[in-house]
């Protein structure tokens, strides 16, 4: 997280984070588990649990708003005990597209499409079409079903 300088960047970091980094051993998840384990049961491990959260949260704000931060360190969380628990295999790019919707980060097409929307240079497609009408052509209206 700390090398990302652009919102893809850091998107693309939490990502890596989710699907490589988090658990890189078996070791590394039973800690983890264990530690949660032991914060449940007793008050005085809330205190690191919760500054290991809020160093979490401190090193996503540099990137996105506090109630971002919140909900994606608890995907990041969650998904990466799912990941490491699930025996079924995971699609790295569903993990992007999950940190995407949860920062509100489009993919970097389609930036592009709304900036040249937004500068006139193109036109969404109509719903349903998958083509589009050109600028000032009348709309075709449907034929009226039997």
């Amino acid at each position: 997280m700390g090398d990302a300088r652009t919102p893809e960047e850091a998107v693309r970091a939490v990502t890596t984070l989710i699907t490589h980094d988090v658990f890189a051993t078996q070791r590394d998840l039973v800690l983890s588990h264990e530690l949660y384990t032991l914060a449940a049961r007793d008050p005085a491990y809330r205190t690191l649990t919760n500054d290991w959260m809020r160093r979490s949260r401190d090193a996503l704000g540099r990137h996105f708003d506090p109630a971002t931060c919140r909900v994606l360190d608890a995907f990041i969380e969650g998904m990466t005990i799912h990941r490491a628990l699930d025996t079924e295999p995971h699609d790295d790019v569903d993990v992007l597209g999950a940190v995407r919707r949860l920062t509100r980060t489009p993919a970097p097409a389609e930036r592009r499409a709304t900036a040249a929307r937004r500068a006139g240079r193109a036109r969404p497609a109509r719903a349903g079409t998958g083509t589009r009408r050109r600028a000032g052509a009348p709309r075709r209206r449907r034929a009226a079903r039997p």
